[in-house]
């Protein structure tokens, strides 16, 4: 089930801040594929927050985050591999320690890291993180 931006637009107006309550889903579903990164995209969306794609936060390593909220050293990793029935990459231990390399030099270099998964995304943790986010740097939406 999907909610219309005026849905959006109606819930926040009639909360009066955040999104990040309204989104409550049913427990991921291995048998409909999703977008979830599409889906956490709108809600940042509809709530103001702009981000970069793809962003390369270490340009020596080219370490990359999906994506920066703009103007801000507000980074998030989307770990949708975790529900992989494979796996995926974030599984193998050589691909978790590279992660934590990563994560861990984005810290020391001054980035706040956001990590979510699908179950964020619905839950609405990921955008109610995001805009916490916002809140610590003082640059709140």
């Amino acid at each position: 089930m999907s909610i219309t931006e005026k849905e959006y637009a109606e819930i926040l107006r009639r909360r009066g801040g955040s999104l990040a309550e309204v989104f409550t889903r049913p427990a991921i579903s291995r048998e409909v594929k999703r977008d979830y990164k599409a889906e956490f995209e709108q809600q940042l969306s509809l709530v103001g927050i702009e981000v970069e794609h793809e962003f390369v936060f270490a340009p020596p390593r080219k370490w990359r985050s999906d994506w920066r909220v703009k103007d801000t050293r507000i980074l998030v990793e989307y770990e949708g591999g975790l529900f992989m029935v494979s796996g995926g990459a974030h599984k193998a231990v050589g691909n978790i320690l590279r992660d934590i390399e990563k994560y861990n030099a984005a810290a020391i270099a001054g980035w706040l890291v956001i990590r979510i998964t699908p179950k964020h995304v619905m839950s609405g943790e990921a955008l109610k993180w995001a805009e916490d986010a916002l809140r610590t740097i003082g640059a709140t939406k």
